[in-house]
């Protein structure tokens, strides 16, 4: 894998044209160029296994927020709620 954690380039996959039906040659054509990429194999285990949430986080943009606030709220006691119910 690149040092940059994406997955190397491969050729430009063909697309099915639009508003036609999707045949079986079609198919086994995509299958076949899928099976063809051993890095597939990978990413289908990746998406299998987990989150798809934690696998499309991009960690540069999440470790690049400001976690800091410059709001100060009031310093509040803590209420003894009881059985409020708050």
């Amino acid at each position: 894998m690149a040092k940059t954690g994406r997955a190397p380039k491969t050729a430009a996959t063909p697309r099915h044209p639009a508003g036609q039906a999707v045949t079986h040659t079609f198919l086994e054509e995509r299958a076949r160029s899928f099976d063809s990429d051993s890095f597939n194999a990978v990413r289908q285990n990746a998406m299998a296994e987990t989150d798809a949430a934690k696998l499309i986080l991009n960690q540069r943009v999440a470790m690049s927020v400001d976690r800091n606030f410059s709001t100060r709220l009031d310093d509040w006691l803590p209420t003894d709620q009881k059985v409020s119910g708050r």
